[in-house]
C-alpha cells in the first residue's frame, strides 16, 4: 500500500499522485492560488448578475432645456468607433463638426458645417453651465466636441483616429448651447 506524506502544518499531501514529492509550500501556494481563483470567479459572476443602476446626474450639473439634446448625444455616442474623415458627413466616417451637426440632425436642429460657423449659433455659455449636448470648442475654434455629461465628451479627433469619448479638455476655447429650447 502507497503513503503520502503528509504537512504537518497544512494537513494536505506532499506528494503527487505519480508518486513525486512536492515541498509543502508549494502545495499550500497551489491551494492559496485555487482558493482565490475560486474567489475571484464567483465574486465575477456575483457581479455578473448585480443590476447595474443608472448614473445619477450630479446635483451641480445642469439639465440642456433643449428637447432634443439627449438624441444628439445618444446619436452621437452610437458613432463611437467610426473612423475620421476629413469633411466626413457619415457615409464612412466624420470630421469633428460633421458627427456634431448629424448629431443635432438627429435631433431636429440643423447647423452649419464648419465649426468655424457653428462657434456663432445658440448662445455662449460657461464651463460651470455645461449640460448633455452641449458644443465645446478647442484649436482656436478650429476643432468642435459634444459634450456628453460628468467632464466627458464625444469626438471625432482627427486623421488616423475614431470616433471616441475623452475627458473635457482644460484648455477650451468656446462652449456654447444650441438652444434652450
Amino acid at each position: 500500500m502507497e503513503t503520502t506524506a503528509i504537512d504537518e502544518e497544512t494537513r494536505m499531501p506532499t506528494s503527487l499522485p505519480d508518486g513525486s514529492t512536492t515541498p509543502a509550500r508549494t502545495t499550500r501556494t497551489y491551494f492559496l492560488y485555487a482558493l482565490l481563483l475560486v474567489a475571484i470567479v464567483s465574486a465575477g459572476i456575483v457581479h455578473a448578475f448585480t443590476p447595474r443602476q443608472p448614473v445619477p446626474v450630479a446635483a451641480t450639473e445642469p439639465l440642456n432645456r433643449h428637447p432634443n439634446a439627449e438624441a444628439a448625444v445618444r446619436y452621437a455616442l452610437h458613432q463611437l468607433g467610426t473612423p475620421y474623415v476629413w469633411g466626413g458627413t457619415g457615409d464612412g466616417g466624420f470630421d469633428c463638426s460633421g458627427l456634431v451637426m448629424r448629431a443635432w440632425q438627429a435631433g431636429g436642429v440643423q447647423l452649419p458645417r464648419t465649426t468655424r460657423q457653428m462657434i456663432n449659433v445658440g448662445r455662449r455659455i460657461t464651463r460651470a453651465q455645461l449640460a448633455r449636448g452641449d458644443l465645446v470648442f478647442t484649436n482656436n475654434g478650429g476643432h468642435v466636441q459634444l459634450y456628453i455629461g460628468h467632464g466627458r465628451i464625444v469626438e471625432a479627433p482627427h486623421t488616423g483616429a475614431v470616433v471616441r469619448t475623452g475627458r473635457l479638455p482644460r484648455v477650451v476655447t468656446a462652449y456654447t448651447r444650441v438652444s434652450d429650447g
